[in-house]
């Protein structure tokens, strides 16, 4: 199945309706009880989810902000492997949120907090992310998308380091990431509009938490998605490109940070808009998140008692986003994000012919999926023309035409995943 990229992002390296089979040695983790690791938290809700406590025998390092975080236990190291390049260390209820030094420490307690308040009474889940290995990391303003360690294969870098603020987990790269100026709110955010980790972090939850603790969930999910494309709703917005993305706008919109009213996005942005909108996945979202009152907002804007975690932090001095200079157009602006391809999908097919004398353009294909697949143009007359393969989680940018037709081909098995028509700016395309 393709899928469609949302133009921020993202979304990453997120491998959906894959089976990925990954045997870790778990030891004490195993069974995610909250008192295996030393200096962890027993709570699990509100910012008493978050724990910094100095592990037993871990020297703490000084960190930006005058704020000093323990690196990883070495059992946590062990348990997870984790890269060296992981420096600082919150623990969430059993899931680690680590980053390098670059990153203000603020950061990793505000991810560790928002984690919390999304999943933190779901024990179940938790234990589940962590027997996978899943941990959540942090970039700092300066790093990219493939500083991360578990992120670092992505080809190619430049393409994954313009498009991605942050990405969702999947088994052989069991990182969920966002950066650091979308979670404390520093000037430049590319993201202001909406909150990173809650969209990304409800991927992970989904694939790594639910689908794992709850064999029905998924079928459940799909049947929603569905039914909601079958009555038009979310037509034509991000959240129809498929059950995933579905889910993870929803839950954006669930805890009050989605966007609304672009070209992606259509009105429903708040938790009573989409309950009266649209209820098979809002009974989906209460199940997962609960009946609480919580809802996003930026940290400037929450009473003390939900801001104890960042005491000290002061915005003022903490920096701005800016995109690297190799990311920026002559008039000194980051250059656009290509645009979101329309889909067709295998029941579509023969698909259209490619048209003559238009406009040259390119479209950037993507593949998910374990297998290469194969890129096929679909000329002037009906024909498919071979052009290219893609091997698993690399990307591949295709010089076209305005009108050209490109089907994608699963080189297993010779199936026809779909297609897209290139458009006459630059689009982009996953492929799942």
């Amino acid at each position: 199945m393709m899928r469609l990229v949302k133009d921020r992002r993202r979304r990453a390296a997120c491998v959906c309706g894959e089976r990925v089979l990954l045997v870790v040695a778990l030891g004490c983790l195993a069974l995610a009880t909250v008192d295996c690791i030393p200096g962890r938290s027993s709570a699990v809700s509100g910012a008493s989810f978050v724990s910094a406590s100095k592990p037993e025998g871990v020297q703490q390092k000084a960190s930006p902000g005058g704020v000093r975080l323990p690196p990883p236990p070495d059992a946590v190291v062990r348990t997870f492997g984790l890269s060296p390049f992981y420096t600082q260390y919150v623990d969430a209820g059993g899931l680690p949120v680590v980053a390098s030094a670059k990153v203000s420490p603020y950061a990793l307690r505000e991810a560790a907090f928002l984690i919390g308040k999304m999943i933190g009474h779901r024990p179940d889940v938790l234990q589940a992310l962590a027997s996978r290995r899943i941990r959540f990391a942090v970039m700092s303003k300066s790093e990219m998308t493939v500083d991360i360690p578990e992120h670092s294969d992505l080809q190619p870098a430049a393409f994954w380091n313009r498009r991605a603020r942050g990405l969702a987990a999947i088994l052989v790269r069991p990182a969920t990431s966002c950066g650091e100026e979308n979670l404390l709110d520093l000037p430049g955010d590319p993201y202001v509009a909406e909150n990173i980790l809650v969209h990304e972090f409800a991927h992970t939850i989904h694939q790594h938490g639910m689908a794992v603790v709850d064999a029905t969930f998924d079928a459940r999910l799909r049947a929603a998605y569905d039914q909601a494309k079958a009555t038009g709703l979310w037509s034509g917005t991000y959240a129809m490109t498929n059950p995933e993305e579905y889910w993870a706008e929803a839950t954006q919109s669930w805890f009050d940070c989605n966007r609304a009213n672009d070209r992606e996005h259509g009105p429903i942005d708040t938790r009573e808009k989409l309950e009266a909108y649209d209820a098979p996945i809002a009974r989906l979202l209460r199940e997962t998140f609960g009946e609480g009152t919580w809802r996003y907002s930026k940290p400037s804007k929450r009473s003390l008692e939900e801001s104890t975690h960042l005491v000290g932090f002061d915005r003022a001095s903490a920096g701005s986003f800016v995109w690297p200079a190799e990311f920026a157009t002559r008039s000194g602006e980051s250059s656009a994000q290509p645009s979101v391809l329309t889909w067709l999908s295998p029941a579509a097919a023969p698909f259209a012919t490619s048209r003559d004398r238009t406009p040259p353009t390119t479209v950037s294909f993507v593949n998910r999926r374990s297998h290469a697949v194969e890129l096929v143009w679909i000329d002037f007359d009906g024909h498919a023309r071979h052009y290219a393969d893609i091997s698993p989680a690399q990307a591949h940018s295709q010089a076209t035409f305005a009108g050209h037709v490109w089907m994608v081909v699963a080189k297993e098995d010779g199936r026809r995943l779909g297609a897209v028509i290139a458009g006459t700016t630059p689009g982009r395309a996953e492929i799942r």
